[in-house]
């Protein structure tokens, strides 16, 4: 729902007609169930040391222990942040639109 939000927002009609394709053969739904527990739960607070608020830092460390590929978000204050720290968190953090062309652009060489 979110990207297709993003993609919704796009001003090209040629690159959302091609976003939208893509969006659906790259991401494929996944359900993982995790509770919390005190290694989440550690990480939560190391990430809160470094600044990150607590419901992001919640998200990257549930993330983190989901193993995910890829932690995407619009919020740019949270995607500078992981950007500064991109050595200490365990999973790569990337904006939906920016992360896709990049993909389509690595699959069109």
């Amino acid at each position: 729902m979110a990207l297709h939000y993003l993609v919704c927002k796009l001003h090209f009609e040629n690159e959302r007609v091609r976003l939208t394709v893509s969006a659906a053969y790259y991401l494929v739904k996944t359900q993982i169930y995790l509770s919390s527990n005190e290694e989440i739960d550690f990480r939560v607070q190391e990430l809160m040391r470094l600044n990150f608020k607590y419901h992001d830092a919640l998200h990257l460390a549930f993330a983190e222990a989901g193993k995910v590929d890829i932690f995407l978000t619009t919020d740019k204050r949270l995607l500078n942040k992981a950007q500064n720290y991109q050595k200490i968190l365990k999973i790569k953090v990337d904006n939906p639109v920016i992360w896709l062309r990049n993909i389509l652009q690595i699959e069109g060489e």
